[in-house]
């Protein structure tokens, strides 16, 4: 009987433990309120131990064969509501779209000073029935339909933009460069349609030394799901900011930190790269993380570090409550912030074996997609 129960309790305990080990441990972090915004701590362990998210290479565009290659230089690209995918080439200065399965469709823009040309195009964000690109060479936001029609200009020429999102009531975001005698301020400001100035979200004091940098972190944001906008500055600190559409601060997520050495080899990589008069700087430590992102069912994502040798990136996801639920990473070869994980996929712009720039699809498929509610695409806002 004794051998017979201790076998019964040695199986039960086993189960107990393959139950946690595959629908995730008990949340360790805490959350409270503190003057008027509610506090996510998050320890470094996620509730989700290991890698639950598998990335699918889905379409590769252009399936780049040296006789039907299309792009020159890549900077951005958006989403339609129909899933067609717009990409900036900065070099062609047009954009081109293609649809869910990467048939090519049209391109709009050419180079020039004109209505409707563009010169140094450097990123670009769509919002119903138009999209909208960032113009650096011509100072000004450049307005086409999706069709690719013109539809009109904004002067930014009082303004140094350094990236754009458009909210669900057309206003737009913006991190804006301010200059002054004194320290360089980096401001996320929100504006109507027309470019009228509305309120200052946040902002950041950097420095004005000519320095080429590699491995830090400047002010990011991205426009989550219920036109929330997440901002963070990771300095030092793991923090994301949560604001209201009106700008009250609503919510702080906060994740446990402790600096990581970049290896040497990274740092020697690095500074083979570029030729430059400049001055480049390379601190000791990776940031807490480089890039934020939202997706369609309310998950905040960050671009938490990336290996620059084995072109590895590491990604942590968080619930739209706050939690931070796994750390995931994908080996590609892609670079900038600009990113879309939209329709359960993550769309990059990357590079081919060849070195040439091409977009890459990856659909996610999550190993626990039933452990938690909001796991599950179409899930709640809130996750609770």
């Amino acid at each position: 009987m004794f051998k017979k129960s201790s076998t019964f309790c040695l199986c039960f305990f086993l189960f107990i433990a393959y139950l946690f080990a595959n629908k995730g441990g008990q949340w360790k972090g805490s959350i409270k309120k503190e003057q008027g915004a509610t506090v996510v701590k998050n320890t470094r362990k996620p509730l989700f131990d290991g890698n639950i998210i598998e990335f699918e290479e889905e379409l590769v565009i252009p399936e780049s064969d040296g006789k039907n290659y299309i792009f020159v230089n890549l900077s951005s690209l958006a989403l339609d509501e129909n899933g067609n995918i717009y990409v900036l080439d900065i070099k062609e200065a047009n954009i081109k779209v293609f649809n869910e399965r990467g048939k090519f469709l049209r391109s709009f823009g050419r180079k020039g000073e004109g209505p409707g040309e563009l010169d140094i195009a450097v990123s670009l964000d769509n919002h119903r029935n138009e999209m909208a690109v960032v113009d650096a060479g011509n100072r000004r936001i450049t307005f086409y339909s999706l069709n690719g029609e013109y539809q009109r200009s904004i002067s930014t020429a009082r303004f140094s933009i350094r990236d754009l999102q458009i909210d669900s009531y057309e206003n737009i975001f913006c991190t804006i460069n301010i200059f002054s005698d004194g320290p360089r301020r980096i401001e996320l400001q929100k504006f109507d349609s027309n470019l009228n100035f509305i309120k200052v979200f946040d902002y950041m004091n950097t420095s004005m030394e000519k320095e080429l940098a590699f491995f830090t972190a400047g002010p990011v944001f991205t426009i989550l799901k219920g036109d929330l906008i997440a901002y963070g500055y990771p300095e030092t600190d793991y923090e994301i900011k949560i604001y209201d559409n009106e700008g009250i601060l609503i919510k702080r997520i906060l994740k446990e930190y402790i600096p990581e050495k970049i290896p040497q080899e990274e740092i020697k990589f690095a500074k083979k790269g570029p030729k430059t008069p400049l001055k480049i700087y390379i601190p000791k430590y990776y940031a807490p993380y480089y890039c934020l992102f939202g997706d369609d069912d309310g998950r905040i994502i960050t671009w938490a570090r990336y290996n620059l040798i084995a072109n590895i990136h590491y990604f942590d996801i968080f619930s739209p409550e706050g939690k931070y639920l796994t750390s995931t990473s994908l080996k590609a070869d892609f670079g900038g912030s600009r990113r879309v994980w939209k329709n359960n996929k993550l769309y990059t712009i990357g590079k081919d074996e060849d070195g040439l720039p091409v977009v890459r699809v990856y659909r996610l498929k999550w190993k626990e997609m039933n452990a938690k509610p909001w796991l599950n695409p179409r899930s709640s806002q809130h996750g609770e």
